[in-house]
């Protein structure tokens, strides 16, 4: 399992986009995540429905609708209290719909420049979402710290943001930011390739936010 140094949250801007290495260097060799990975063993809490493309929303609401999603997983796994008394947006309700934690369990979170690959402790593969298929990617706020959600595509949630606590939540966060800058240099060498699918250049790495 993947063990880090630390990293400083200052290294991102305000917009999110990341601007410089972390001051203590990248968290890992490239070589690992152009590999099989770096795999982090967390707890998978599910996913809920995304009703809207990341990329047509603006940033600061990005980051509140992967931090809601984060709460409402949280809450629903009873991690923390339901607070009844928390008013929301009307747009926010209108971005989020159902929970699906059919698969919540402890998994293997493995992230490499290619995918973010969900498996069982047995190995089994639960979900691959392709680098590409991602549009977002957050941590929770101060009572769900623990926590980070990322949003992608597949065809059996088709947009959705799935919802991880782990220990190490900014760890995890950034090796996703490393894997990203780097499949993001891999195209700038091979610019025919279909390395970054549908992502806009260059804004590529403002799809993690720390």
């Amino acid at each position: 399992m993947a063990k880090a140094r630390g990293v400083e949250v200052g290294d991102w801007s305000e917009s999110g986009t990341f601007l410089r290495k972390p001051v203590s260097g990248w968290l890992h060799d490239d070589r690992d995540l152009m590999n099989s990975g770096i795999t982090y063993k967390i707890h998978y809490l599910g996913c809920i429905e995304v009703k809207s493309s990341m990329r047509t929303l603006q940033y600061q609401t990005r980051i509140q609708v992967t931090k809601e999603a984060i709460t409402r997983l949280a809450e629903n796994a009873h991690r923390v209290a339901q607070n009844k008394k928390r008013k929301l947006p009307k747009m926010l309700q209108k971005l989020l719909g159902e929970i699906d934690a059919h698969w919540a369990s402890e998994v293997n979170l493995s992230i490499s420049v290619d995918s973010l690959k969900i498996c069982a402790k047995s190995n089994r593969e639960i979900m691959n979402h392709s680098l590409p298929s991602i549009s977002f990617a957050s941590g929770g706020d101060e009572a769900t710290a623990n926590c980070i959600g990322y949003v992608a595509k597949d065809p059996i949630h088709e947009r959705a943001c799935h919802v991880f606590e782990c220990e190490d939540s900014q760890f995890v966060l950034t090796t996703i930011g490393q894997a990203f800058e780097l499949r993001y240099k891999m195209y700038l060498l091979n610019p025919q390739s279909r390395l970054i699918g549908d992502w806009c250049c260059p804004c590529v790495c403002s799809h993690v936010h720390m």
